[in-house]
């Protein structure tokens, strides 16, 4: 999904926009993570710190119907739907997915040279803009000192005929700002700066200049990318690298002492944005930093010492900027740890105030140091009894790793600086379930053979069990069927009758389940079946749950024996399978079969007498109950003793037909069997 401030705009009030802005400038979002995305969908969760410091939780889903965005931000917060936290916790989304912050190394000069050649060609001309036509520029100024942040101007230009670009007519900035100033010459994205620089605008307060926070690097980027943002005057845009710009620090003595002095000469500007970018004002070219400018305004600022004092400064520094690149004073010694790093990864489960889940945190084992996955850094340094360890990282490795658990189908969650991952597709109960079995019982024996070391958190209860037998007894009584279904593990069985209410819920077609299904038999215990074992059992409890005794069992009559499922040949079955088989002929069932009187019966019966017997007999043979509704005179009687008659002289009447009737018609019942059933006996 291609999501901009702009979108997140439209979606909320005004106020709270503006209020999510600032929320978002001061960084008060303290994680997101990514749930679900495509082209249309966006899911969020995210953790926020309030005004009073309170920290709340979201659940943001974003979509994308008919070319709008529709957003609904449920919110912990008392305000609880689409507030402003729930707005900052989607510029954070946007910002972070505007630009990856990924750590490249500082390329050499003849690399940095061609490459700055080539963007200086490519950034002659203004793109998609013709002679004579006006268009938006934007300018960045910095006439106070070279650690104030850029003002900013808009111009409306054109390109002169001696292909230069004019200095142009300035532009009203609120009137820009609105949704219809300076229609004529803006594009869609000048419409989308204009959004940024009015939440800039709203929040800015005279300190830091106009772009800072995360929403001001954000704006910046948009900026450049337009390859129409200069610098003052210059006829060169400002061509934004993404590269690290390293401040280094060293000693120079003076007559005062030694003092700090840094490498960011009077031909560099640094911007107070998040991350901090840096402006080479003689090539035009923008660097991210990777101190903060702050830190780096204070280190310039450190009055002049002596050299006994070296020392306190050296490990003050290295206690707040590890990282930064400063000179080692003397008695200082560096130990450089250069060495394959192993994967360090801990299972956990985390209760939150939406959702609780599971979760893998990722970090990596330097000898015995402890590195965590951001930020992503090519050195680690610290300063421990006057001796400074370098930890030269492997961030390939790393990044490998976190690409492994990515093709095990985790995401990745950004919290502060470690790295947490979670199943990718949480929002489904199966898949996530399928994902943890597998990683369990599959991926973590072959990390553990790679190296890795695996930690399970006491929180971490997830267990899956894969060897079991579904069993299903049965037993009849009166043409009355009992079937319990159970699961056995390890020699117990279970029912599965109130384990499965949750399944049924999930799944509207059983033809559609997945290959493996996970039932939780106890709390955080799972049993993983496959789907042609239990979704001809689901559905048939799903179809007699209404049936269900108080041992779990169901009893059912004959009637409702078609709608036992077909089970898989891996089901074990115990007890009678009489109802197997009646189920068997229900399916199968194409219509009632003629059949032939008995060879003893002394009448010859009429067609319609004849299909009476056929029905009584399908009757027997599916132990159905029925009634034969013929009129009165049409031959009831006979058609009820040639019925009986037949069964007897198959061998399968063994006992005695109980026949009611009134007292006055036993004597013709008599008659008539005597007359066309002599092989029945009548007792009365």
């Amino acid at each position: 999904m291609n999501l901009t401030s702009k979108d997140i705009r439209s979606c909320v009030d005004v106020a709270d926009y503006s209020r999510g802005v600032e929320y978002y400038q001061k960084s008060n979002v303290l994680s997101y993570a990514v749930i679900n995305r495509d082209a249309t969908n966006l899911k969020l969760t995210s953790r926020v710190k309030g005004s009073g410091g309170k920290v709340y939780e979201q659940a943001i889903k974003i979509v994308l119907l008919e070319n709008k965005f529709v957003m609904h931000g449920d919110c912990t917060c008392p305000v609880g739907y689409n507030c402003k936290h729930v707005v900052a916790a989607s510029l954070s989304y946007v910002g972070n997915n505007l630009v990856a912050q990924r750590v490249v190394e500082k390329p050499n000069q003849d690399f940095m040279l061609n490459r700055w050649i080539n963007s200086l060609k490519e950034s002659a001309q203004p793109k998609s803009v013709n002679a004579n036509e006006y268009f938006v520029t934007y300018r960045l100024f910095d006439k106070l000192s070279r650690y104030s942040t850029a003002e900013f101007s808009i111009y409306k230009s054109k390109i002169l005929k001696n292909k230069k670009l004019s200095q142009g007519t300035k532009i009203d900035e609120y009137k820009f700002f609105s949704n219809y100033g300076y229609s004529d010459i803006k594009n869609s994205e000048d419409e989308n700066i204009a959004m940024l620089m009015e939440g800039l605008r709203s929040n800015f307060r005279g300190t830091n200049g106009f772009f800072r926070g995360q929403l001001g690097y954000m704006a910046l980027l948009e900026l450049f990318k337009t390859n129409r943002c200069y610098l003052d005057t210059n006829q060169i845009p400002l061509k934004y690298l993404d590269a690290l710009y390293e401040p280094e620090f060293s000693w120079k003595k003076t007559n005062e002492g030694y003092k700090l002095k840094s490498n960011i000469t009077k031909e560099y500007k640094l911007l107070y944005t998040t991350p901090p970018l840096i402006i080479d004002t003689i090539n035009s070219l923008v660097y991210r930093v990777s101190e903060d400018p702050k830190v780096l305004r204070e280190l310039e600022n450190c009055p002049p010492i002596s050299e006994e004092q070296m020392l306190k400064v050296y490990e003050t520094v290295l206690a707040i900027a590890p990282n930064i690149q400063l000179q080692t004073p003397k008695g200082i010694k560096i130990k450089i740890i250069q060495t394959k790093p192993k994967a360090n990864v801990k299972l956990f489960y985390e209760k939150g105030a939406i959702a609780n889940f599971n979760a893998i945190e990722v970090a990596f084992m330097y000898e015995n140091h402890r590195i965590e996955f951001y930020p992503q850094e090519q050195k680690t340094s610290f300063l421990n009894e006057n001796i400074k360890t370098e930890i030269l990282r492997d961030l390939e490795f790393e990044e490998s790793v976190k690409n492994r658990l990515e093709e095990f189908r985790f995401a990745q969650m950004r919290e502060e600086k470690i790295l947490i991952m979670r199943p990718f597709n949480d929002n489904n109960r199966q898949e996530e379930l399928q994902i943890w079995s597998e990683f369990l019982e599959l991926h973590i024996p072959q990390l553990q053979s790679e190296g890795w070391h695996v930690e399970m958190d006491e929180s971490f209860e997830l267990k899956f069990e894969q060897n079991s037998n579904i069993v299903v007894e049965s037993s009849d009584t009166n043409n009355w069927f009992s079937l319990s279904f159970n699961i056995e593990i390890g020699g117990v069985s279970q029912s599965l009758v109130p384990l499965v209410s949750g399944i049924i819920a999930e799944f509207d077609d059983y033809e559609n389940m997945p290959e493996l299904i996970n039932i939780e038999i106890s709390q955080n215990n799972f049993v993983t079946l496959q789907t042609k074992q239990i979704a001809p059992i689901l559905k048939t409890i799903f179809e007699l749950l209404d049936k269900k005794e108080k041992d779990d069992s169901l009893k059912i009559s004959a009637f409702d024996a078609h709608l036992i499922g077909d089970l898989d040949e891996t089901v074990i079955w115990k007890g009678s399978r009489e109802i197997l088989e009646l189920s068997q002929k229900l399916k199968n069932f194409e219509g009632i079969k003629a059949v032939v009187p008995p060879t003893c019966l002394s009448a010859k019966l009429r067609d319609y007498q004849q299909e009476g017997v056929n029905w009584l007999n399908f009757l027997y043979e599916f132990k159905f109950g029925g009634i034969l509704a013929d009129d009165m005179g049409l031959g009831k009687t006979i058609q009820t003793l040639t019925h009986l008659s037949r069964l007897k002289e198959d061998g399968k009447l063994t006992k005695p037909s109980l026949i009611i009737m009134p007292t006055s018609l036993i004597a013709n019942w008599k008659n008539e069997v005597k007359k066309f059933t002599p092989n029945l006996s009548v007792l009365s």
